[in-house]
């Protein structure tokens, strides 16, 4: 096994030479399925794996927490 952080700050594991995003593991560790689309990171911390952090979302939910585009010059 070999954990990283990936280059949008994921933390990122290989098992079995497959790659994983770690907060799916721990969704799978908990629940006992995998998330069914996507998981959102509530507090907006990518490293913040806590289950009470995460929750399944739609593809509206998951943006609304989306950093701002450091392109961004409106604000």
């Amino acid at each position: 096994k070999c954990s990283f952080i990936d280059a949008w700050g994921y933390g990122a594991i290989h098992i079995a030479g497959k790659l994983y995003k770690s907060h799916r593991l721990a969704w799978l560790y908990v629940h006992g399925v995998w998330p069914k689309r996507f998981l959102d990171h509530i507090n907006g911390n990518r490293a913040d794996n806590r289950i009470c952090n995460l929750r399944e979302a739609s593809d509206k939910q998951n943006a609304w927490n989306t950093r701002r585009p450091t392109t961004n010059i409106s604000g």
